[in-house]
């Protein structure tokens, strides 16, 4: 893209807005994967116009970036996501070294559990070892439970084997939020809360027209569509609709055993699913955090019925189910020792596509509007990545990373365009 067109009144089709509100960049969504883009046009471009739009706080409590703490692993099943965190983590030791504020924390990573469980939504243990073995990234494999159990306050059942990523850790992600969103101010961005987007439309090339619940009209030559859950209720007004799928997903902070609190690694189990119970056989813990004898803990599963995945916001629940967090109870209390019980529980919404790769791309016909969603409840981890590759696109630019698996238009997420 080029400087931004002289400042003067613009008018399209139905929108007719003051310079005030004329943009090279608007983008909608003010969680991480618009920050991060926000964040990679104020380094790249900021001679340009620039504006996030977001309806509540930035990363608030019902969207899926909230919260303090986010795993990042090159432990997957799947080359390109292990490859997609090396670069990533460069970027956030960038972010680290310019801030002079500590985000990473390395204390490793186990995955752990039965190995037929086939591929899940994050992968198997088999896999991850493959993965591990083939890029040659440190890991140490346990073969039996009884190993297992005497490395860690674990219960593991037999037939438990693991693999331990000494290199992974966890993501501050609130700090991380919170600074990404400093620097792109500092760079020129306005970052505008409060402003809920209810209609995009594209009336003339390289010019879209962006509504807002106020009655607000604002045009840009490019826009980025980052709000996860939401992305369907405004690629409508395009005639775009994905396959995507909303879950509702557990997860809260346990009490622990002091005198074990330090004691507990990060980790994933991976066990088989058994629906007619509404288990599903994924759960994950974090490392302690602070001085408390707290951790956080959650499920990586939703039940296949209408109660727990649905297709829009206005009907999530955001109520924990009991039955779902009893499933989570009982495993931690089976498979660990020292939990004690929930402090407190919450429900998120995970934006899943069928395939579990995310959708980052241009909608087609429509190459002024570029899209992020699908997160599937790992995205965080790529964040500043994800936030770069969309500031190429909307830069006219060749993507930082290969992001040919994430097409729009892939079997797994294409569903209609009326074009």
């Amino acid at each position: 893209m080029g400087a931004p067109e002289p400042q003067g009144s613009r008018s399209c089709s139905g929108c007719s807005c003051s310079r005030q509100d004329s943009y090279d960049v608007l983008i909608v969504g003010g969680g991480v994967a618009g920050i991060a883009a926000a964040y990679a046009l104020a380094q790249d471009a900021p001679h340009l116009r620039v504006a996030v739009l977001e309806k509540d706080t930035c990363a608030h409590s019902k969207s899926s970036s909230y919260g303090d703490s986010r795993m990042y692993r090159r432990m997957y099943s799947v080359e390109y996501f292990s490859l997609m965190q090396s670069e990533a983590l460069k970027l956030w030791q960038a972010l680290e070294r310019r801030s002079g504020r500590k985000l990473l924390y390395q204390h490793g990573l186990l995955f752990y559990g039965e190995t037929d469980t086939g591929e899940t939504v994050q992968g198997s243990v088999p896999n991850a070892k493959a993965v591990m073995e083939k890029l040659n990234i440190p890991h140490t494999y346990f073969p039996s439970a009884h190993q297992l159990n005497g490395k860690w306050p674990m219960r593991a059942p037999e037939g438990s084997v693991g693999v331990f990523e000494p290199g992974a850790g966890s993501v501050h992600a609130s700090l991380a939020v919170e600074l990404m969103k400093r620097y792109a101010e500092e760079g020129g961005v306005q970052v505008l809360t409060g402003v809920e987007v209810t209609h995009i439309s594209v009336p003339l090339p390289s010019q879209v027209c962006v509504r807002t619940k106020a009655g607000r009209q604002l045009t840009a030559k490019r826009v980025i569509l980052a709000v996860g859950a939401w992305t369907n209720d405004l690629l409508a007004h395009v005639n775009v609709r994905l396959n995507l799928e909303i879950w509702n997903m557990h997860w809260g902070h346990y009490y622990v055993d002091p005198q074990l609190r330090a004691q507990y690694p990060q980790w994933y189990c991976f066990g088989k699913g058994r629906p007619a119970t509404w288990d599903g056989g994924l759960f994950y813990g974090f490392a302690a955090e602070n001085s408390e004898p707290m951790v956080k803990v959650g499920v990586d599963f939703a039940p296949d019925l209408p109660l727990f995945r649905t297709s829009s916001m206005a009907d999530f629940r955001w109520e924990p189910h009991p039955i779902i967090c009893k499933l989570l109870d009982d495993f931690l209390k089976q498979h660990w020792r020292g939990f004690q019980g929930p402090k407190k529980m919450f429900c998120s919404p995970y934006t899943m596509t069928s395939d579990c790769y995310f959708v980052l791309d241009r909608v087609p016909h429509h190459p002024e509007i570029c899209v992020f969603t699908g997160g599937s409840g790992r995205a965080f981890k790529f964040a500043p990545l994800l936030g770069r590759c969309l500031a190429d696109l909307a830069l006219d630019r060749q993507p930082s990373y290969d992001i040919t698996p994430l097409k729009m238009t892939r079997e797994a997420v294409w569903l209609r365009s009326k074009l």
